[in-house]
C-alpha cells in the first residue's frame, strides 16, 4: 500500500493512458502486433456535491461587486466575475483574455476564446461567450485597467500568481455562502439546464465542458467552428446562443437593462 488517501479513477487512468502511448509506441517500432488495452479498474469515486448559488445569495454577489465602497472592490474582481456570474467561464479562461478578443460593441456582445493562441483545457472550450448583462459597466472597466498592455487585466495584478487571484475572489464569493469562484460555473450549468427549448448542442456549446464522449466532442467542436467562422454569414446561430443565455440568468436583469433580444423568426 503506497498511499492511505483514496486514489481517483481519472488519476489511475490518466497514468494508464501514458503508460499505454509508451507501450504501444514501442509495439508500432517493434511491428508487435500486440497492441495494449486498458485493464477494468475496480475504483469508485465519490461523487462530490457540486455548490450552485440559490437566487438570493447570486443576486447578493451581483449588487455587492459593483459597490465601489467594499473594502474587497477592485475593477479587474468586479470584471471578472460580472463575466463568471453570467457564463461558463473559469479564472484561467479570462486570466488569458486580450483587450482584442473583447467584443462589447457588437449587437450580441460577446468575449472571444475561439482563437487559436487561447490556452484552454480543451477544444471544447474554444468558444464564443455571449455577455447579455452589464456590458456598459465592462467597457468602463476596461478602459480603467488599460495601461497599454495586451492583456485585460493589468501585470500589476497578474504579477499577484494566480493562486492569490483565486483567493481574491474566493474570499469575495465566500460571504453569501459555502460557495467557490467555480460555483458561479455550476450555477451557470445548472440554470441552463433547465431552460425550456434549448437544444443539447447549444448548451454543450455554452456550458463548455470536455465530459462528452469522442463523438460528441468531435460534433461540438464542428459546432463551435461554425459559429465563430460564419458569424458574419449565419448571425442568426449565435444570436439563438446569445439569447439563450439571456434567458438562463434572467435574474440578473432587474432592471431590463440587458442587451438581449427576442430571436427573430
Amino acid at each position: 500500500e503506497l498511499t492511505k488517501d483514496p486514489v481517483k479513477y481519472s488519476t489511475v487512468s490518466k497514468e494508464f493512458r501514458q503508460i499505454k502511448a509508451v507501450l504501444n509506441l514501442v509495439d508500432d517500432r517493434e511491428n508487435l502486433k500486440l497492441r495494449f488495452s486498458p485493464p477494468k479498474f475496480e475504483i469508485h469515486d465519490t461523487e462530490k456535491q457540486k455548490s450552485v448559488f440559490n437566487d438570493k445569495a447570486l443576486l447578493e454577489l451581483w449588487e455587492f461587486i459593483t459597490d465601489k465602497t467594499q473594502r474587497t472592490y477592485a475593477p479587474w474582481k468586479t470584471f471578472m466575475l460580472i463575466i463568471m456570474c453570467q457564463s461558463s467561464a473559469h479564472q484561467s479562461e479570462l486570466e488569458q483574455l486580450k483587450r482584442q478578443d473583447i467584443h462589447l460593441d457588437d449587437d450580441f456582445p460577446f468575449i472571444n476564446l475561439a482563437t487559436a493562441g487561447s490556452k484552454l483545457k480543451d477544444n471544447a472550450r474554444k468558444r464564443l461567450i455571449p455577455i447579455p448583462f452589464k456590458t456598459s459597466l465592462l467597457k468602463e472597466l476596461l478602459a480603467e485597467m488599460d495601461d497599454g498592455h495586451e492583456l485585460c487585466l493589468p501585470p500589476s495584478v497578474m504579477l499577484t500568481g494566480k493562486d492569490n487571484r483565486q483567493a481574491q475572489l474566493a474570499r469575495i464569493v465566500r460571504n453569501f455562502g459555502d460557495y467557490q469562484p467555480y460555483s458561479l460555473r455550476h450555477t451557470f450549468k445548472h440554470r441552463l439546464s433547465m431552460v425550456s427549448g434549448a437544444k443539447q448542442m447549444q448548451v454543450q456549446y455554452l456550458q463548455g465542458w470536455a465530459g462528452v464522449d469522442k463523438s460528441e466532442k468531435e460534433r461540438l467542436a464542428n459546432y463551435g467552428a461554425s459559429v465563430f467562422t460564419d458569424r458574419q454569414k449565419h448571425p442568426e446561430v449565435f444570436e439563438e446562443l446569445f439569447n439563450l443565455v439571456g434567458r438562463t440568468m434572467s435574474i440578473l436583469d432587474q432592471n431590463g437593462s440587458s442587451n438581449v433580444r427576442l430571436f427573430r423568426k
